[in-house]
């Protein structure tokens, strides 16, 4: 009902104001040798009365709400600081998996907050993969295609900043 949705999108921004939302990370692994060669990163709301909360329960609301872009970005972000962290211990190999929300992807500051996050965590861009339904592609195919392109090149160039950074002795 709408009454009931309203009151989950504000419960919602609470808990997100509060930081009441967690990652778990999903092994991905290889299945010849069953190495782990990446992580799914998965979101969960931490309700300090029901406890976990799966996404299937709130994402649509924070879709309708709008709540989904600011949400995501911070999916987006702690999932790539955890990469790194990772990388920085010795799993350089690995790739960290985001899902983005149609609304998300639509969004037309997406690219440029991935460029940033990417920039400020010094996360290898090829350690990133950016996962979208193929729904969230058929809904206007021409735009999805663009966004992708975008973010293909963003990729390159930060690729090339990361390599540049390399050669002068700056990367850490």
């Amino acid at each position: 009902t709408a009454a009931r949705n309203y009151t989950l999108a504000e419960e919602l921004q609470r808990a997100f104001e509060n930081g009441e939302f967690v990652l778990h990370y999903q092994p991905v692994l290889r299945l010849g040798d069953y190495r782990m060669v990446g992580a799914e990163a998965l979101l969960r709301w931490n309700h300090p009365r029901e406890g976990m909360i799966s996404p299937d329960r709130f994402i649509g609301v924070a879709e309708d709400s709008g709540l989904i872009v600011p949400l995501g970005d911070w999916v987006l972000e702690a999932a790539c600081r955890r990469m790194r962290q990772w990388q920085d211990i010795g799993f350089s190999e690995m790739r960290i998996s985001v899902n983005l929300s149609a609304r998300q992807f639509r969004d037309p500051g997406l690219v440029g907050r991935v460029a940033q996050i990417i920039s400020e965590t010094r996360l290898d861009p090829l350690s990133l993969e950016l996962e979208i339904t193929e729904s969230t592609v058929m809904h206007d195919s021409e735009a999805a295609i663009g966004t992708l392109r975008a973010l293909k090149k963003q990729q390159e160039e930060q690729q090339k900043k990361q390599l540049y950074r390399l050669r002068r002795g700056t990367f850490h």
